[in-house]
């Protein structure tokens, strides 16, 4: 005992204990700022079990450090014996110096050590595995109502959301893995098609508020299953086999999750059964081409969902979704308000949700706060880089945005990551009919048919295609198609376009009444109306009320989106034909200034132009419109141009453009 109490008295004179405690003080404090910095930069979890292990490696050092040396102002030194001469020499000898340089050796290899193994881990981490691309097949429903085909098919888009959250794997998107639902497939030719190494395959059986979901994982070159397994749950815990599923998939292939990874799978959406239900409906309502019956359908489930669960941030954010969808197709600007409140409601309850980030980014965009939405779009991609629609919102605000060629590059990623989703083809045939391409435009409209047979909009828009190319017969035919399968706001309205042109106002100026009572506040609508009553289908009166009416819904347009220079060019065009030149040449000015290569705004200034008998600056406008895209044809039957038809520069401006 006397020398275990000699031992310490020693240490402490030694001020071993104090060395010990400014070690151990120092060794948390780095070990917390690295767990802080591991965590930033995704380290996995292990890396800083070996930044302990190096700690206590080191401690043994520090205290032979602190038993045999001083460290004082003018350098290292021996420590004193009790009771020191005043002219003792305390400087090292020959042996300190080989045993300080021993400490040293000994504290740099196991630093090195640990390092390396820091770095390994990472590289496995990020490194490719074996497996590292799966394809989520869509879940067989085995339920005995096929009612319940909405709730495998919600399952399995959620998996793929789950899956794809995970960095560490790539998931390809859903239209793209939905292509196989109902169809025979071998496992070779979905790995060929989608380049994955492995399927993931399921079904689902629901009775009451019971589910069975089997899972199983198959490796695409050698077709064994690597895991399967059997889930019998209640329906509020829907979210944590999908969490599991993803869990047990990620530990069957041995991939090592980030920090940032685990805590995706650790998120929670509802545990309401009733409120997933009707989540999952609302989704698939969004999934249809979209018409006013489909957004009415996917508002109210997602409403639903809200009631059932007010905590239910995806509900939100497929709400506000919905809302947005509604104020694109019919213009009424209560929907844009009751879509910026979804997305806010969203935000509050999950700031972390993909679903939320998308939604936002789409409300920046419809308000033309362009850099806003740029932000967002490629946050979500960042997030999850399968996700097409956050590409295709990209490429819609490259394009909103005059960036032409980034958007068309951003159109092309998009469709080349998802070649079976319809809605890429009809936003990118939409973006080069704008520029003026219309052969190819038609060709985008014709691969949306492919894929969605009963697209109202896309037989529509085939339709505006093909008459703009010229092809009057094949026009009709696609208009006729539309408007077979369901009335709707744009088959009515091409339709009377082509009516305008081909000089049959009054059955121009019907077409245009139907397509106003699918859309009543589409300030557009209300022009074409007027400009049919001008032409010759009704009073100067009526058409100077429907211009008052456009001019109105225009001004509503602008009052979400004050940078949306087509609106601009509208609203002057419609402002002179109310006789308010002022308004028209300032409208007309901002126009330009926003947008100098929108055939439209061009055209639109043609007819101001004509209007105020100012020919020089309408020949320019027209030039210039025929240049970016518009088509001679067009302009020669034009009614608003008629005062031209006799003038020798038209003919020739038409004749130039022509050949």
């Amino acid at each position: 005992m006397r020398g275990i109490e000699g031992l310490f008295r020693e240490a402490r004179r030694r001020r071993v204990f104090r060395v010990a405690g400014v070690y151990i003080i120092a060794a948390w404090g780095l070990l917390q700022v690295l767990d802080l910095a591991f965590d930033t930069w995704d380290y996995p979890a292990d890396a800083l079990r070996f930044v302990w292990i190096g700690a206590v490696l080191c401690f043994p050092i520090a205290l032979v450090f602190g038993w045999r040396f001083d460290l004082r102002a003018d350098g290292i030194v021996l420590t004193p014996p009790p009771d020191p001469d005043d002219d003792i020499d305390l400087s090292l000898r020959r042996f300190d110096y080989v045993l300080l340089a021993c400490l040293v050796v000994v504290a740099a290899v196991v630093s090195t050590s640990i390092f390396h193994q820091v770095i390994n881990i990472e590289t496995e981490s990020d490194g490719p595995s074996p497996i590292h691309s799966i394809a989520v097949m869509p879940f067989e429903n085995m339920s005995d109502s096929a009612d319940n085909e909405f709730f495998s098919d919600g399952l399995t888009e959620e998996t793929i959301i789950v899956m794809a959250d995970m960095e560490e794997l790539r998931v390809p998107p859903r239209s793209s893995l939905f292509y196989y639902k109902d169809r025979e497939y071998t496992v070779a030719d979905v790995a060929e098609r989608l380049s994955v190494d492995a399927l993931l395959e399921g079904s689902v059986r629901r009775q009451a508020d019971q589910v069975r979901v089997t899972a199983q994982l198959v490796d695409a070159q050698s077709e064994d299953i690597l895991w399967t397994r059997t889930y019998d749950r209640h329906l509020g815990d829907v979210f944590a086999i999908e969490a599991d599923i993803a869990r047990q998939v990620a530990d069957a292939l041995e991939i090592v999750l980030s920090n940032r990874s685990k805590g995706r799978l650790q998120r929670a959406w509802t545990t309401n059964p009733q409120a997933h239900d009707a989540y999952l409906m609302g989704r698939e309502y969004l999934r249809r081409p979209n018409d006013k019956a489909t957004y009415e359908a996917a508002v109210e489930r997602f409403e639903s969902a809200i009631v059932l669960d007010t905590g239910f941030a995806q509900a939100h954010a497929g709400l506000c979704e919905a809302r947005l969808g509604q104020y694109e197709l019919t213009r009424e600007t209560k929907f844009f308000e009751l879509a910026e409140a979804a997305c806010l409601r969203a935000l509050t309850r999950d700031s972390e949700a993909t679903d939320t980030f998308v939604a936002l980014a789409y409300l920046h965009f419809f308000a033309g706060q362009h850099e806003q939405a740029e932000s967002e779009f490629e946050r979500v991609i960042k997030l999850n880089k399968t996700l097409v629609d956050a590409y295709l919102g990209l490429a819609q605000n490259y394009a909103a945005d005059q960036q032409p060629e980034r958007a068309e590059r951003a159109f092309r990623e998009a469709i080349d990551l998802d070649e079976a989703y319809w809605d890429g083809y009809q936003l990118f045939g939409n973006f080069l009919f704008g520029r003026g391409r219309y052969a190819e435009a038609a060709e985008n409209y014709e691969k949306v048919i492919g894929l969605t047979e009963s697209n109202v909009h896309a037989h529509s828009n085939l339709g505006a295609a093909y008459y703009m190319a010229g092809d009057f017969q094949g026009a009709a035919n696609a208009y006729k198609a539309s408007l077979e399968i369901s009335p709707s706001r744009a088959g009515y309205s091409n339709t009377g376009t082509m009516y305008y042109y081909l000089g049959e106002f009054f059955a121009a100026a019907q077409m245009y009444r139907k397509a106003l009572e699918i859309a009543p506040d589409d300030g557009r609508m209300w022009g074409n109306l007027a400009d049919a009553l001008r032409a010759g289908a009704g009073t100067p009166d009526e058409a100077g009320e429907a211009y008052g009416r456009a001019r109105d819904f225009t001004r509503l347009r602008l009052d979400i989106n004050p940078g949306d220079a087509e609106a601009m060019a509208e609203l002057a065009y419609f402002s002179a034909r109310l006789g308010d030149t002022e308004i028209a040449g300032t409208m007309l000015a901002e126009s330009l200034a926003g947008n100098p290569d929108a055939m439209y705004t061009h055209y639109y200034a043609a007819l101001i132009y004509e209007q105020t008998r100012q020919d020089d600056e309408a020949f320019g406008a027209l030039s210039k419109a025929l240049e970016l895209g518009y088509q001679p044809e067009l302009l020669r039957v034009d009614p608003g141009l008629r005062r031209y038809s006799d003038d020798e520069r038209f003919s020739n401006l038409l004749a130039v453009r022509g050949q």
